[in-house]
């Protein structure tokens, strides 16, 4: 399976061309209201992957560091099959991992927070 590029995102094939312009609009509005001038910033990561056993998300981060994350955390995930799972985009600025087929999308910031520090 090849990944490719389409407007912001990187696809498996199978995503719709018209899936991903939608997404992307959302994400350019999202990226625009986060990014005011005024809002705190944290050492940002980005996300480089993402692959599952039975029962955990396993997020890896520009920075070197894996994340596990129980499955039961994300309903829509836990009840969808492997191959579904493994259908998934990361968004071109490595701040969204989207399950176009699912419709589900995560944010890896609001993720990030809802690590304990001891773990990221």
């Amino acid at each position: 399976m090849a990944i490719r590029r389409e407007g912001l995102f990187w696809h498996h094939p199978g995503i719709s061309a018209g899936r991903a312009i939608s997404l992307e609009r959302s994400l350019a509005a999202t990226y625009a209201l986060s990014h005011h001038p005024f809002k705190e910033t944290a050492m940002r990561v980005d996300a480089v992957d993402v692959h599952f056993d039975s029962t955990h998300l396993f997020l890896e981060l520009s920075d070197g560091r894996e994340i596990r994350l129980p499955l039961r955390l994300f309903p829509v995930l836990e009840v969808a099959t492997a191959a579904e799972r493994e259908h998934f985009a990361i968004s071109i600025d490595h701040q969204q991992l989207l399950w176009p087929e699912l419709d589900e999308e995560m944010s890896i910031a609001a993720l990030m927070r809802t690590v304990p520090e001891s773990r990221h």
